[in-house]
């Protein structure tokens, strides 16, 4: 079995393995604006509006929009990184402001202190 394929298994069974659904299709697919939405996580219109604002390019074959599933991962990976970004970002400035070190010296973890409010 060529090393991609095993890899590609390994990752299918440590998803599974967390009980999240997979699905396997070719990279060059097109989708509906629905499968489009499940892939993100995001309702229809949402996706719409990203068509409609450029964010996401897609075609109009006849009256319905698809979108190239390979476009949907890119969007997708570029919206977690800006995430990961923003929330590297919002950790930094608690700790610059202290917030980590006090939370650490009352004995509770950074999480506690929102739970609390």
């Amino acid at each position: 079995m060529p090393t991609v394929v095993g890899e590609a298994l390994a990752e299918v069974v440590s998803i599974l393995g967390r009980g999240r659904p997979v699905r396997v299709m070719a990279e060059n697919v097109e989708l509906s604006t629905g499968e489009a939405a499940a892939i993100l996580g995001v309702t229809r219109p949402t996706v719409v509006k990203l068509m409609n604002d450029g964010v996401l390019p897609y075609t109009r074959p006849n009256s319905s929009r698809r979108v190239a599933l390979h476009d949907v991962l890119a969007y997708k990976e570029r919206r977690s990184r800006a995430r990961r970004e923003a929330l590297d970002d919002l950790t930094a400035d608690a700790v610059d402001m202290g917030v980590y070190d006090e939370a650490i010296r009352r004995g509770r973890q950074p999480s506690d202190e929102q739970s609390n409010d």
